[in-house]
Order: structure tokens, then sequence, then C-alpha cells
């Protein structure tokens, strides 16, 4: 995450910055050591100066909102820094220890598509993958800070839900919910929707920008693996249960519409929304018929070659539970955008 502020002084004047942390705005702890960038000693006056923050290096202070204060010693008497902002622009992660499984649907799967079959054995990489879909307030953030302009505003708009049918509506774009209503600031927590793949594509440069970090979006042989559980899989139908409610926001549960992630169960790895509430896009560009011929062992399979097509994972809430179960999989052209599809994000663990 990125810590920023403006440090105001004599411009002849060097200064010992030290970053600390706190819960409840009462305990602070610190200095922390794993942050980088505009920190230490030497410091010189300026605006918009940029602290990194390792979240995963201190996971210990990682318990809930967090509060950060800089400060700031000279040789004399030197004004505190003025935060601009702490927001963490990170996502939270949960590691995924790679390992071997089956990819793809059964011949005899109740609603598994020709698309999801041949089933084969994938060997994936470790990874570290989002805890939660990327939100609407986290996507505010990167628009606020670039004047970003989605493929929906630089177009025609988004599609819409209208109970049975979707409608493209122009001027629709991510600061909508399904039904084209501007969203409340209380709504930030939703995952955000009517971004493109290009939009996502868009989010992550900016992202690792800020963060010197790689983050991207998942393969759908790595997003598959996580839904199922990765190495602590149990075989369920959908992502954390047999039971579709209790992990999802599907047709019968949703009122037709998204939901803050993580309020249902999480999967067995600690990842919420994997089934239910939005679609999610994937790196890969989509093929039908990309599972035959692939090798008995895939290792870390990247998707086809090349079509017109990215690939998108996950039940939504307006799909009935036939459309919701982990191996399903379908295509969109990297600028389509509509209601119910949204992204999580990636990070190689080396």
């Amino acid at each position: 995450m990125i810590i920023q502020y403006d440090l105001t002084g004599p411009a002849t004047e060097s200064y010992t910055i030290s970053v600390f942390i706190s819960e409840d705005n009462a305990t602070w702890l610190g200095p922390l050591n794993t942050v980088s960038g505009a920190v230490g000693t030497g410091i010189r006056p300026g605006v918009g100066k940029k602290i990194v923050w390792q979240p995963l290096s201190d996971y210990d202070y990682i318990k809930g909102n967090i509060r950060f204060k800089v400060k700031a010693k000279g040789n004399g008497e030197a004004p505190p820094p003025k935060p601009i902002t702490t927001n963490a622009i990170e996502p939270d992660m949960v590691f995924v220890q790679g390992g071997n499984f089956i990819m793809g649907s059964k011949k005899d799967e109740p609603n598994g598509q020709d698309d999801e079959k041949p089933r084969r054995e994938v060997q994936v990489s470790s990874f570290y993958m989002g805890k939660y879909e990327v939100t609407y307030g986290e996507f505010k953030t990167f628009v606020n800070e670039t004047n970003y302009k989605t493929d929906a505003e630089k177009g025609d708009g988004s599609f819409i839900s209208t109970g049975s049918t979707w409608t493209k509506k122009p001027g629709v774009n991510w600061r909508h919910d399904a039904q084209g209503v501007a969203r409340d600031i209380d709504e930030k927590r939703h995952p955000v929707i009517h971004v493109s793949w290009n939009d996502a594509q868009a989010y992550i440069r900016w992202l690792n920008q800020n963060t010197g970090k790689s983050y991207r979006l998942p393969t759908e042989a790595e997003w598959e693996y996580a839904a199922k559980g990765g190495a602590k899989g149990q075989g369920y139908l959908y992502s954390g249960s047999n039971s579709i409610g209790l992990v999802a926001w599907y047709n019968e549960n949703s009122g037709n519409k998204t939901h803050p992630v993580g309020q249902k169960q999480a999967n067995e790895l600690g990842i919420f929304d994997m089934t239910g509430n939005v679609c999610e896009w994937c790196q890969d560009w989509y093929d039908a018929s990309y599972y035959a011929g692939r090798p008995e062992l895939d290792v870390d399979p990247q998707g086809a070659a090349s079509t017109q097509m990215r690939v998108y994972r996950g039940g939504h809430f307006g799909h009935s539970s036939a459309f919701c179960h982990v191996a399903r999989r379908r295509g969109y052209g990297p600028g389509l955008r509509d209601g119910y599809l949204g992204f999580r994000l990636v990070l190689p663990s080396r």
C-alpha cells in the first residue's frame, strides 16, 4: 500500500521520517521497518512524498481497520508532514499452495458443458489470490487518482438487468449498480461492475506502478484451483459447499443485485464469493475447444494463444444454481461490460 504526505520546512533542512501503525487510533506501534521510499534519514521537504508498506511482511499488524502516523524529526523545529491519503490500495490476499487438481467437469456432472471437457490433471504453481473481488470503493480510488475513463464511459454505456433480460443503457458505468442506478457511498464494499477486461488491466497497471508489485488477473486454471479449495479442496460443486445458498448470492437469494463482498461463507482457503455475486474476468483468451488436445499433465496452462474473447468465471447474482458450478467457463470480448461482471487479483509468490 501507499502512504502519501507533504513535508513542509526550509528547503535546506533534511528530516528523519518514521511510520507508526494503529488499530484504535490510541496505541501506536512502530516505527515500521518494512517500508521504503520517502522514509528514513535525509528526506528533503516537498509535496506528494510516497512511502510503500508491504502488508504481508507485517502480517501480525493486519487485524482490522488500520491507521498510520507519519512523524518527522529535523535538526530544528519542523512541522509534521501533512498526510494526503493513507488508504490501502492493495487487496487482502490469501496464499494458495500450489499443487495438482482435476480441471473441468465430469462426463455425468449435472449442467456440465462441452467447453468444460475433457477433464485433465493440471499442475498449478503457488500464488496469492484476492480474498475478495475488487470493490467499488477500491476502483473509485483508482479513478479519482488517475481520471481514468472506462470503456463504458468512452462508449455507449453498459448492460443493465431488467429482471429476466439484460439491456444496454447509455451513460451507465462503474458508478452504477446492476440496474443502472447511481451507487451510494455506503455501497463501497460491493464488487465493482460495468468494467471491461481492458478496464481491469488499467487498474492493475496503476496498482503495480504504485506498489512495485506484479498483480494480474488469474489464469482460469488458477481461478478454478482456488475456487475448488486448492490443496484443501473437498470436491464441492460450488466454491466451498454443495449447498449454494451458504456460499453464494444467486438468483434465489440475491434480490437481483450485488451484495458487499465477504458476507457469505468462505471456501476451504478462506476466499469469498468465488461462486455468485459477480462473475470474474480471467487473464486467458477463451477457446471453447481449448481443453481438447491439452497434455495429460498440464503445467500452469495460460489459455488459448489468441481468440476474440477473454475468459470469465464464476456465477453471478442473477444466475440459477445450474450456471454456478466451479468448472463453468465462458468468454466475452475484452471491451464488453455489464452489470454482473467484475474481477479479483492474484499475485505470484515468486
